[in-house]
């Protein structure tokens, strides 16, 4: 989908105001903390998941500092340009990511816990910090339009142009298409080809 046929679509959806011409404003942005408490992992036992070993959590807490560092430099900015984009402000103001190391247990974006596993030694993003930076993008990003459109089973979400468009994908599928055609927008808006290219 190119740039113009994603705003109609979107304007159409009821995603993108007309004035959605604002100025990025990292100011207008959430503010996201990011923190490892090892909470999450106590539950995980209790559903029979495998933890991150000790070696893991050690790799994590070590990588900790550079991924809060990489979000507070890079992540505002695309918060900013997904608000510009969609011209519709965020109805939360702050929050907080909780990384884990539970196998089997995928990021969530309400509450935001993300598996960490991806981003050590080993996991599927290969060490890349960007890719981190992602991760929490993503998720924040499937709250925003959680916000706006409510639910991917209930209206106005599950009627607007693009799912009924493809209303015969998969639920995965179809709760990831306005994500997508966003973050596809504002990645490429900004330059971000290699990390767009890594999450497809």
């Amino acid at each position: 989908m190119d740039r113009g046929s994603f705003i109609a679509a979107s304007l159409a959806a009821g995603l993108m105001s007309p004035h959605a011409v604002i100025a990025a404003n990292t100011s207008a942005v959430p503010k996201i903390s990011i923190d490892y408490p090892g909470v999450i992992e106590f539950n995980c036992k209790a559903l029979g998941l495998k933890t991150g070993d000790p070696s893991m959590v050690a790799e994590l807490r070590e990588r900790l500092p550079a991924w809060r560092a990489a979000w507070d430099k890079d992540g505002p900015p695309l918060l900013a340009e997904l608000r510009r984009t969609v011209g519709k402000p965020y109805k939360f103001r702050e929050s907080i990511a909780v990384l884990h190391t539970c196998e089997g247990l995928n990021s969530i974006s309400y509450p935001l816990i993300l598996n960490a596993r991806k981003s050590l030694t080993g996991g599927i993003y290969g060490g890349r910090i960007d890719l981190f930076v992602d991760d929490v993008f993503h998720e924040l990003t499937h709250r925003y339009i959680r916000d706006i459109l409510g639910n991917g089973d209930r209206l106005p979400f599950k009627e607007t142009p693009m799912m009924l468009k493809y209303q015969a994908e998969a639920p995965f599928v179809r709760t990831h298409l306005h994500l997508y055609a966003l973050q596809k927008a504002i990645y490429l808006r900004l330059g971000l080809v290699d990390t767009w290219n890594a999450e497809v």
